[in-house]
């Protein structure tokens, strides 16, 4: 129970403390987060059961033709790759409504069904820079994931070879050393990544949620296709235009 609260805190916490952007913040910011703690959760449980339920829809028909597919490995893996096309946008779409919402409840005291609101009305309103954030998080997630993998890899040899040199000592002692240093030294580099990437992550949904809540934001795509279609000086007559009105 104490790690929930904690975890459900400390994310109300991290949101409040880059929005307050303090030197000295952690035990205001973790005093605010616990006064949120459970409109967070709720809007943490309410993203799982939405997130399963869907699953079970999304991923049904995707099952029936997976099992009669005769094990055609070929269909197999098209429809594999089909259900992860559709899954994931879906997924994302989920995750930014309930970021927003979580912001929202810490950063302006909405209640919760007000926040779940707000939070569709801004990503239907942004859904294109919504969704560019979300895959771009994604692809970034996937690049550090597979350069902590290298990073794990790399520190592992030590102790293989520490391992093998224990085994020819036949120090047994020695070998459950160097076990535990390892483990504990794999479970540092998890903890260090994840709390990296998710002050990293927070921190780019609130800058976006500001910018987009404080004004016209242009999606990158958008801007790239008015460019190939010749539509640049359009578009930049446009952005001063706006500029103008500010």
């Amino acid at each position: 129970m104490f790690l929930l609260w904690l975890s459900i805190a400390s994310q109300g916490a991290l949101v409040y403390g880059i929005k307050a952007a303090k030197t000295q913040f952690f035990n205001e910011a973790l005093r605010h987060g616990s006064k949120k703690f459970w409109p967070l959760l709720l809007v943490n449980i309410i993203l799982a059961v939405a997130i399963a339920v869907l699953m079970a829809i999304f991923n049904l028909p995707f099952v029936i033709l997976y099992l009669n597919t005769g094990g055609n490995v070929l269909w197999q893996t098209v429809i594999v790759i089909l259900s992860f096309i559709v899954w994931v946008p879906v997924t994302i779409i989920f995750y930014l409504i309930a970021q927003y919402a979580v912001i929202y409840i810490v950063n302006y005291d909405k209640h919760i069904a007000q926040a779940i609101k707000d939070a569709w009305l801004l990503f239907a309103k942004n859904w294109i820079v919504s969704l560019e954030a979300g895959f771009l998080l994604l692809l970034i997630n996937i690049i550090t994931s597979i350069l902590l993998v290298a990073v794990v890899i790399v520190l592992a040899l030590p102790f293989v070879m520490l391992g093998l040199l224990a085994s020819a000592l036949a120090s047994n002692g020695f070998l459950w050393f160097v076990i535990i240093l390892g483990i504990l030294t794999f479970i540092a580099l998890l903890f260090l990544y994840g709390a990296a990437w998710n002050v990293f992550q927070v921190s780019v949904w609130i800058q976006l949620f500001e910018r987009i809540t404080g004004g016209v934001v242009y999606s990158k795509i958008l801007r790239w296709a008015v460019a190939l279609t010749g539509g640049k000086s359009a578009q930049s007559g446009s952005l001063s235009d706006e500029q103008e009105k500010k």
